[in-house]
C-alpha cells in the first residue's frame, strides 16, 4: 500500500509535489497554532466555551469564504486565485502585528 502511494505520488508534475510538500508543512504549522491557541485563550482567563465559539467561527469563516473563492477560481482561474491567495496570506503575516 504504501510502495503504491510512493510510486503514484513520483507520477505526479514537479508543481503538484511542491504544492502538495507546501500544503503538508502549512497544515503541520497550523496544527500546532490551534493547539497553542488554546493554551493561550486559557491563560487569558476564558473557559472552554470560549474555545469554542473561536473554534466554530474560525470554521463558519472558512465555510463563507471557500464558496466565493471556488465561483472566482472556476472564472478566472484556479492557479491565478492560489497565488494571488497566497501572495495575500504572505502579506498579511508580514504586515501585521502577530510576530
Amino acid at each position: 500500500m504504501l510502495s503504491e502511494s510512493i510510486t503514484f505520488f513520483k507520477s505526479y508534475n514537479r508543481n503538484i509535489k511542491l504544492l502538495l510538500l507546501g500544503n503538508i508543512f502549512i497544515q503541520i504549522g497550523l496544527g500546532i497554532t490551534a493547539i497553542i491557541y488554546n493554551f493561550y485563550i486559557r491563560s487569558l482567563g476564558y473557559d472552554d466555551t470560549m474555545n469554542g465559539q473561536i473554534i466554530s467561527l474560525t470554521s463558519l469563516a472558512t465555510a463563507l469564504f471557500l464558496l466565493p473563492a471556488g465561483i472566482m477560481g472556476d472564472r478566472k482561474g484556479r492557479k491565478k486565485i492560489l497565488l494571488f491567495g497566497l501572495a495575500a496570506a504572505g502579506i498579511y503575516l508580514c504586515c501585521s502585528d502577530r510576530f
